[in-house]
């Protein structure tokens, strides 16, 4: 990726978008990159309303059943946001926004799901409540790039810093 152009990303299209080096963007939608995830969750949620259906024989129980099940599983259906800036990092999210700054990060973890940024340096109960979930979508390798190199500049945890630095170069070594 040239990190010299300028590009820009709409919410349809989830090319990582950088203006002028100074921000990172990128949108993820689940259920456009996985579609075998969604006919799982499409039949999962038909199957679950029809119970519901079958047990009450209430339209109205039924359809808040889909309601329910769609608004629990909003992250997966609905558009999710991310930009990466030099003082922090935003995530837009179907039902709020939530932001940090470089310098409220302690720990960066991530898997072939996503990732999370923590405000604790160590795992937690509290995780949930201390940190932000990331959702990389076709972006991940950028996405994890950018975030190492934002917290090698910006983290005041060295061992943190140490650590996005090595994954960093042992990313670029086997580039």
């Amino acid at each position: 990726m040239n990190t010299e152009a300028a590009r820009t990303t709409t919410p349809h299209d989830d090319t990582p978008a950088q203006a002028g080096g100074s921000s990172f963007s990128w949108v993820a939608h689940p259920a456009r990159e996985q579609p075998g995830r969604l006919i799982v969750a499409v039949i999962w949620i038909a199957a679950t309303m029809l119970v519901v259906f079958a047990t009450t024989n209430s339209v109205f129980w039924a359809a808040l059943t889909i309601v329910v099940l769609v608004f629990a599983l909003n992250r997966f259906f609905v558009p999710s946001a991310f930009e990466l800036d030099e003082e922090g990092i935003t995530a837009r999210y179907p039902l709020r926004t939530r932001r940090y700054e470089w310098r409220e990060i302690r720990r960066f973890a991530h898997d072939s799901d996503g990732g999370y940024l923590s405000t604790r340096a160590v795992p937690s109960r509290l995780d949930a409540h201390r940190g932000m979930h990331l959702l990389f979508g076709t972006c991940r390798t950028e996405a994890i790039n950018e975030i190492n190199l934002h917290l090698v500049r910006m983290s005041p945890s060295g061992e943190l810093a140490a650590r996005a630095s090595a994954e960093l170069t042992s990313r670029r070594e086997s580039a």
